[in-house]
């Protein structure tokens, strides 16, 4: 297997010095150790230098691990002990990963040398990695045997189609008809957005969240790898098709807030937990649990602040709201008005230009329709 990077921890140090020892390592060989008593300042780090990365290719970091003795676990920490990575562009600037400025691996919390693998997939803009090991608790810990690896691909079956191209692991494919629907889910969504599918595009099939996690890296249902790769445990997914067209077609490399691109992959998917979003937000309105939409659409961080549940529905069933009184060219204006930062303010001036009558008017109206 090919080796991209690997390192005998006591290499480059960047968040604090963490020195070698002859006989901290596994088996008596050399390794390093933190030492962090209570009081000194927290998150010490071993990080090696930048590896030019692939955007979109698979990594594993694989490293040993032991918690030699916890003394305390501050509130508000990381978990303690982890292999992390951090994306970096090509001036050297942080590329966030799914809003975080870490992917952090599973924590070790045994006073024994345990191995730790973590897969990821490199995000979009990020030119190279930096594999870490943090600490973030008081006490002292081990580490020894840091390694970074492309991670092997899984053996999957591909099935080609007109324009869509069904990948899935063995065991786990779709029969015709499910196959056809996905095809033609695609081109209504192209025909829809007005992108042009890509030639093709590629839909991996996982069996379950956790087979997708592990071989991904990431939470959750649904991933998308730009220009052409939907990664989910559907057999349709509507949402990922939708979120790959807009973002490669309306706004590849624009902040559009995540109200209104989430919004509209839940609006054109027709539901969200297997209901459409409008009867999910109704729901939400007679509880008097309705969240903002104005403090939803100031940037990402109010938006993930509020319940998955609810942030998507309610996303999706005002997106729908607009396109069914104003139309879909409408409010492609207002998702590619943005630019490459958080909105904040911005975002109800944008809404204010784009439709002609201020935000919070347009969300009272919204909130009426919702009790027709």
């Amino acid at each position: 297997m090919e080796t991209v990077g690997r390192s005998k921890v006591g290499g480059p140090a960047r968040l604090s010095t963490v020195a070698p020892l002859p006989r901290a390592g596994r088996g008596g060989s050399g390794g390093a150790r933190f030492v962090q008593p209570v009081g000194a300042r927290l998150l010490k780090g071993l990080v090696a230098l930048p590896i030019p990365a692939v955007e979109g290719r698979r990594y594993r970091l694989r490293v040993w691990l032991k918690l030699d003795r916890l003394e305390r676990r501050p509130k508000g920490q990381p978990p303690g002990l982890s292999a992390a990575v951090r994306f970096i562009d090509e001036k050297g600037e942080a590329v966030p990963y799914r809003g975080r400025p870490w992917l952090f691996g599973k924590p070790v919390r045994a006073a024994e040398w345990t191995e730790r693998s973590l897969e990821f997939v490199v995000p979009r803009g990020a030119f190279a990695f930096e594999p870490a090991v943090l600490f973030t608790w008081y006490g002292e810990a081990s580490v020894d045997d840091a390694e970074v690896v492309p991670a092997e691909p899984p053996d999957w079956e591909e099935v080609p189609g007109q324009g869509l191209d069904l990948h899935h692991l063995p065991g786990d494919g779709l029969d015709a008809k499910t196959r056809e629907e996905l095809t033609d889910t695609a081109r209504r969504l192209s025909k829809r957005l007005g992108v042009p599918l890509p030639h093709p595009l590629h839909y991996y099939k996982y069996p379950d969240r956790k087979t997708l996690r592990y071989l991904l890296g990431v939470k959750g249902d649904v991933h998308i790898v730009l220009p052409d790769e939907v990664h989910s445990i559907l057999p349709v997914d509507a949402f990922g098709i939708a979120r790959l067209l807009a973002d490669r077609g309306w706004a590849p490399d624009l902040k559009t807030p995540p109200l209104l691109s989430r919004g509209l992959a839940v609006a054109l998917a027709g539901r969200w937990l297997g209901e459409p979003p409008e009867k999910l937000a109704r729901r939400l309105a007679g509880q008097r649990r309705l969240p903002s939409i104005e403090t939803m659409g100031l940037s990402s961080g109010t938006f993930y602040r509020v319940h998955p549940a609810a942030a998507y529905a309610v996303a999706g069933a005002f997106v729908g709201w607009l396109i069914d009184h104003f139309g879909i060219d409408r409010f492609k204006t207002l998702y590619t008005s943005f630019g490459t930062q958080e909105p904040g303010p911005l975002f109800a001036e944008r809404v204010e230009a784009v439709y002609g009558v201020p935000l919070k008017a347009l969300e009272v109206q919204w909130r009426a329709s919702l009790a027709l």
